[in-house]
């Protein structure tokens, strides 16, 4: 499937010969790994079997598509400023002997003092502790944000539900 073109041609040549289309938009999103894409097949497959309307399935699947996409960007910029922090909270440190040498101290002399070799060990302890932690950070709101939420019954929630006992 080599671009949208050859997509298109191979949907058109399933049309025409009166082939299911569905696995056409599967090898397609399957070459691609698109997850919106994988949903429109599904859509597209559910309506060919079922025999469902397609123009009201494909335009719900496009706002849901349009939806992901919206919270996806917003994950994005949510996540940029932690992201930019960390690549410069990271770089700081390692910026030091850089800065010995502007000032006129030899990297060697300032790290091989029982005090500079201290602050270079803790430095890169907390430099480490900070990269994984932060990174953990990010990572869990950007997992947390495909993991699909589930809802239960309204005003059901925590509450469970027994039998009512007869009564003679």
């Amino acid at each position: 499937m080599g671009g949208r073109g050859g997509t298109a041609n191979a949907l058109g040549l399933a049309a025409q010969r009166g082939e299911a289309i569905a696995p056409v938009w599967s090898a397609y999103a399957e070459a691609l790994r698109s997850d919106d894409l994988r949903l429109v097949a599904a859509a597209w497959s559910l309506c060919e079997t079922l025999g469902s309307p397609l123009a009201p399935t494909v335009a719900t699947v496009s706002d849901v598509v349009r939806r992901r996409r919206s919270v996806r960007q917003r994950i994005a910029a949510v996540v940029a400023g932690p992201r930019a922090t960390m690549g410069v909270l990271t770089a700081l440190p390692l910026a030091g002997p850089f800065v010995a040498i502007a000032v006129g101290v030899s990297p060697g002399d300032l790290y091989t003092e029982p005090a500079g070799a201290m602050s270079l060990a803790v430095g890169l302890a907390v430099l480490l502790i900070g990269r994984l932690w932060a990174g953990r950070m990010i990572r869990a709101v950007t997992v947390e944000s495909r993991r699909p939420k589930r809802h239960g019954a309204p005003g059901l929630r925590g509450r469970t539900m027994r039998p009512r006992s007869e009564s003679s």
